[in-house]
């Protein structure tokens, strides 16, 4: 029996055909990272599943440390203590301190009602030319006191840097991620939300007693003295401060109100057009005295609110 003959054309196609073959075997499919480190200065779409936690799209975590990591923040994550993203960029013309929390909030790291969402943001082109400006980590709100901005920036010194300045990337990145891991691998982070839900607006407790002292005495020395049938206008005047202010406030205004109509029932304090003036003596010829009195009182009291924090590179 004779054998087919391999006729010109079908020597072709199978010559086209493993030609093509070579090629797609050897060329690597397309990724956001292989963009020739093209800047990335745009939010990338949010990740799913296993992806929320890692994403190395500038190719600077190794296998192992990449499996290590994963298991760590998805125990982390599952247990609600909080939820670490690691993103890696192959470059970027933002700065990463104003980038971070951009895909913080559009990815919506973190558990809802706690603010727990932490994100490691990594410049690899900066990280492979030693410059600086190169990592950030953003920490939401609910985690910003066991992460404060000292603690990250000697994560920062005594971790990161030190790894990158030798090329050691990979093991830079999971160090710093296993160690902020660690801080709260025990802490209340529920509590702390909760604690911070309820802490008063302002620059603390201090504020409060200055501000409660302040207008309690103005408050006490401008109120005729004390009479019990008179108690209902204090009173308002009481649970005005207590609503709009606080209990903090509340006490010391009590006191010195109190305080302020002692000094005017013994005339230490008098009321007059010209303004409250304070004297007092033991002479009427000789002696000493002091006092004083105007119309100018004045003062200010200033604070805020700050959410979240980060430090960087």
């Amino acid at each position: 029996m004779n054998s087919p003959k391999l006729s010109a054309r079908n020597l072709c196609l199978l010559l086209i055909s493993l030609l093509l073959t070579v090629f797609c075997a050897f060329t690597p499919s397309p990724s956001l990272a292989d963009n020739d480190f093209q800047p990335i200065n745009k939010v990338p779409p949010q990740p799913t599943g296993l992806n929320i936690y890692i994403n190395d799209w500038g190719g600077l975590i190794n296998e192992s440390d990449r499996q290590v990591l994963q298991s760590r923040l998805m125990d982390l994550d599952r247990r609600g203590k909080a939820q670490i993203a690691i993103v890696t960029l192959p470059d970027t013309d933002r700065e990463l301190s104003e980038f971070a929390p951009e895909i913080i909030h559009a990815w919506g790291i973190g558990h809802k009602d706690k603010d727990n969402g932490i994100l490691i943001l990594c410049n690899a082109q900066r990280i492979r030319a030693h410059q600086r400006h190169r990592i950030f980590f953003a920490t939401g709100s609910g985690v910003e006191s066991l992460l404060p901005d000292g603690k990250l920036g000697r994560i920062r010194d005594d971790i990161t840097s030190p790894a990158f300045d030798s090329g050691n990337y990979s093991q830079g990145i999971r160090d710093a991620a296993l160690s902020i891991a660690g801080v709260l691998e025990n802490a209340d982070v529920s509590a702390m939300a909760k604690k911070r839900a309820h802490k008063p607006k302002g620059n603390g407790v201090f504020d409060y007693l200055v501000i409660g002292t302040f207008l309690g005495f103005i408050y006490g020395i401008l109120r005729r003295p004390w009479n019990p049938l008179e108690v209902i206008p204090d009173l308002i005047v009481m649970a005005i401060v207590f609503f709009v202010l606080t209990w903090m406030a509340l006490i010391p205004f009590t006191v010195m109100m109190i305080f302020g109509r002692v000094l005017k029932a013994l005339g230490l304090v008098r009321v007059s057009p010209a303004g409250p003036g304070f004297y007092s003596g033991y002479g009427v010829d000789s002696g000493w005295s002091s006092g004083g009195g105007g119309d100018d009182f004045g003062g200010g009291f200033g604070g805020g609110d700050s959410s979240g924090g980060g430090a960087g590179d």
